[in-house]
């Protein structure tokens, strides 16, 4: 089954249970699971699956009734902050560096954000199911430290370093290009 015919059948039980779904904007992330949706007459806190990116700014359908509020789907353009995996951290605040962050524009996944001190082999952070490479592994080279890295994406969702070239290190990484397709 497609998301598109998982998504029709969530509404259409939704409307026969006496919910319904609402458009609306996320305004804030409130924690990794929950969001605030702007409905437009209210501001609301509504569970977000981990497979549907919805970071601030991203428009989103949400389905509500009587205690209920999940997003159901997303247009993205929301940027998503991940749990940054082992000793991979954010390169500071302050910094001007981008948090490390994903999300949908369309069918591509773009990845941002500087980040430090993790070992290569260590997973930076992974993907939801629905937003992994559509044709297996990809790999991209980007900036770290005075010289490289090569970054995998795999198809499990993992994005990791492989290994660094040109004088790179894991003194600062930036995710900043990396761009691949979900179809």
């Amino acid at each position: 089954m497609t998301s598109v015919e998982d998504l029709a059948r969530t509404i259409r039980d939704a409307a026969n249970s006496g919910l319904r779904v609402t458009q609306g904007t996320v305004v804030a992330v409130v924690d990794t699971t929950h969001v605030s949706v702007d409905l437009g007459d209210r501001v609301i806190t509504a569970y977000r699956p981990g497979s549907v990116p919805a970071g601030a700014g991203a428009s989103v359908r949400v389905l509500v009734g009587s205690g209920v509020a999940e997003v159901v789907s997303s247009t993205g353009g929301g940027w998503v902050s991940p749990s940054l995996g082992a000793s991979w951290v954010y390169y500071g605040a302050g910094s001007g560096m981008a948090q490390p962050g994903y999300r949908l524009v369309g069918d591509v996944v773009q990845v941002r954000g500087v980040i430090k001190s993790g070992s290569t082999g260590s997973p930076i952070f992974t993907l939801p199911v629905d937003l992994r490479p559509a044709g297996g592994t990809e790999t991209f080279v980007v900036s770290a430290g005075p010289g490289a890295a090569r970054v995998e994406v795999s198809w499990t969702g993992t994005v990791q370093v492989l290994g660094y070239l040109g004088g790179g290190t894991n003194a600062r990484l930036d995710l900043s290009g990396i761009r691949f397709s979900t179809s």
